[in-house]
């Protein structure tokens, strides 16, 4: 939307400034970046980004214009999880009944520790885990085990997403 914007303003201006029609130009361009930005206004007003801090993590809550649901991280280095204190309260507060793709930057505690628990309680439909994430601790292998073994016991979809992919959610948002 904005590359259609700048081009229609460059050649808006180049044309004025040929045609020494400099005020019709910046007229011109004005109207035309108003026009692209409302348009994107307009398919992105009604999704509303949440940072939700969980203790020693944090995780972002992206609702969608089509009432999707996406968590990216949930997690905390505190030892306590934040599931029961933070993100269970959250979502009843704001009456979010489903997560639709729960998406895992990293295998650490501080993006995994609620995961199991949101699953179990019947929150989460698809886990999104990162492709290649490097396996350099035990802990971390032991988390995405444990988070694969739990998505099969509990029927959860899990599926895996290259670095720099980006996934289509609804008609309202890609990530």
């Amino acid at each position: 939307n904005y590359s259609v914007a700048i081009i229609l303003t460059a050649s808006a201006v180049y044309t004025a400034f040929k045609k020494k029609i400099v005020i019709f130009g910046i007229i011109t361009s004005i109207i035309v970046v108003n026009c692209a930005l409302m348009m994107y206004n307009t398919l992105c007003k009604d999704t509303k980004i949440t940072f939700i801090n969980a203790g020693k993590g944090e995780s972002v809550l992206i609702e969608t214009g089509e009432n999707n649901h996406i968590l990216i991280d949930c997690g905390s280095k505190s030892s306590s999880d934040p599931t029961n204190e933070i993100f269970i309260p959250y979502f009843e507060c704001t009456g979010i009944r489903k997560i639709d793709k729960l998406y895992i930057s990293y295998f650490d505690d501080e993006h995994t520790n609620s995961v199991n628990f949101l699953m179990k309680k019947g929150y989460v439909r698809e886990i999104i885990l990162p492709e290649k994430t490097e396996i350099s601790r035990n802990n971390i292998l032991f988390n995405r085990n444990k988070i694969i073994d739990a998505a099969e016991k509990f029927g959860v979809k899990y599926s895996y997403i290259d670095f720099g992919s980006t996934h289509k959610i609804d008609n309202t948002c890609n990530i």
